[in-house]
């Protein structure tokens, strides 16, 4: 049976229905490095990435609120029921880590920008890292970095502001670094499929 959709417990929460489930990672590599994250939903799991990657640690354990849907990935994959995250939101916001959950995934081509912190302010001195596209300038809270024209594949993410203070605006995490102009090639895109 797929997931029950739940209602988001906050108004950062995605605003589609999905449903709760516990985010977990793999304790240890496998074979080829694998080490799984997946999403326990009941008596299912649905698996989100091969590698333990620094976005996914930030809500191992925790109950999560999910928006996505179920995939066949082109190529060779591992026998498991594949979950693209659309949106994530942690349930309990008490809880949260560094974040409270993330959004969708956008393709943005623009520039890498690097600046110094303006004397007489708390970031005086620090290296404030952005992503210049359409026309905004958006902060990097983590991923991927670089200099110069890209095209990126990012999420914008909800700091936990008990954890750390932001400029404000929005905050990037950049998932992959493609050059200035990639698109996705959709002979290998991955294939929407009904979650069982």
């Amino acid at each position: 049976m797929p997931p029950q959709p739940t209602e988001p417990t906050s108004s950062s929460a995605p605003a589609k229905p999905g449903f709760r489930a516990t985010l977990r990672i793999d304790a240890e590599p496998g074979p080829r490095r694998f080490q799984g994250v997946w999403l326990e939903h009941g008596d299912k799991r649905y698996l989100v990435d091969y590698r333990k990657r620094e976005l996914w640690t930030t809500f191992d354990g925790l109950a999560v609120d999910i928006t996505g849907h179920c995939f066949e990935p082109f190529g060779e994959a591992v026998g498991a029921t594949h979950f693209a995250i659309e949106t994530l939101a942690v349930a309990d916001r008490k809880a949260s880590r560094r974040f409270h959950g993330f959004g969708p995934e956008q393709t943005l081509t623009g520039s890498f920008v690097t600046e110094t912190g303006a004397p007489g302010t708390k970031l005086e001195g620090s290296a404030l890292a952005y992503f210049e596209a359409d026309g905004k300038r958006r902060a990097l809270a983590g991923g991927e970095s670089g200099e110069g024209g890209a095209t990126i594949i990012a999420r914008v993410v909800e700091i936990n502001l008990a954890y750390a203070a932001t400029t404000g605006g929005e905050q990037l995490w950049v998932i992959a670094r493609n050059p200035q102009g990639w698109v996705q090639d959709p002979a290998t895109a991955p294939r929407r499929i009904q979650c069982p």
